[in-house]
């Protein structure tokens, strides 16, 4: 191989990738060799979720995961408790209530409605992002 062809590898590399009780992989690899290595690794991140998991049952029985699941599903059911479904439903009749009447009150609750898919579109980019 030619100097150009060679490819150093990082110390933090060797760290990490090295098991316990193997000698450390030569500091000097072809760039045949690292393009092999970059494959399997992105193989072996497909295999698995973005945070590592590759299951469902994995996730839950991971205590940090179970407990991010378990956060999760809570607020949700916390959210349909909150009452913000029926205020969207019944917005029409809250405003005529409160002497908003005829076209201002349907007007008035189809703002209510713009904001909530407004606020839902952005935490979901929000947690997609994450």
């Amino acid at each position: 191989t030619s100097p150009t062809d060679l490819t150093l590898i990082e110390s933090s590399q060797l760290v990490s990738s090295t098991p316990p009780g193997q000698s450390p992989p030569a500091l000097i690899q072809s760039a045949d060799d690292a393009e092999k290595t970059k494959e399997t690794e992105e193989e072996e991140d497909d295999k698995t979720g973005a945070m590592g998991v590759r299951s469902l049952r994995e996730a839950l029985c991971n205590n940090t995961y179970f407990r991010a699941i378990a956060i999760g599903c809570m607020l949700s059911a916390f959210q349909q408790f909150s009452g913000v479904n029926v205020v969207i439903s019944r917005s029409n009749a809250i405003f005529a209530k409160s002497g908003v009447t005829g076209f201002y009150a349907s007007l008035a609750s189809l703002g209510v409605t713009v904001l909530n898919l407004v606020t839902t579109l952005f935490a979901s980019r929000l947690v997609e992002t994450m």
